[in-house]
């Protein structure tokens, strides 16, 4: 791959990562309630790395999340002295549309087609190991 291509590519795949937080959030809070740093840890290991995002963004799309009643928190105590640490849930109505976006968005799209091949015929082993 040239650096024009790779410039291209990494450039889509930030956009990508970005416009993908949210459903990554509700993802994780689908396997359990989780904090910020656990969060980001399910985050590193489910995408190999690539979705992240730093504290700031986290907490800004939790909280978009939190005011569309998707996922709710409790503020518990931490150890020692420090702030208290909030705790995060996806709520009823957060699995509830979760489950209906894989839906629409993954399921029926990639896999309603018996024959549909997600990579293409010009796709290469290293994007298909991926």
């Amino acid at each position: 791959m040239d650096s024009y291509e790779k410039t291209i590519l990494d450039g889509w795949e930030l956009s990508f990562r970005k416009s993908q937080l949210s459903l990554w959030l509700l993802l994780a809070l689908r396997q359990k309630d989780m904090g910020v740093v656990p969060i980001k840890e399910f985050l590193a290991d489910r995408t190999n790395g690539r979705v992240f995002a730093d504290d700031k963004s986290v907490y800004r799309a939790l909280r978009r999340l939190a005011e569309a009643g998707l996922i709710d928190y409790q503020e518990i105590e931490s150890q020692g002295r420090g702030p208290k640490t909030k705790l995060f849930s996806i709520t009823k109505l957060g699995s509830k549309i979760t489950a209906e976006f894989l839906d629409r968005n993954i399921m029926q799209v990639y896999f309603a087609h018996k024959n549909f091949d997600l990579f293409g015929p010009s796709a290469t082993l290293q994007s298909r190991q991926r």
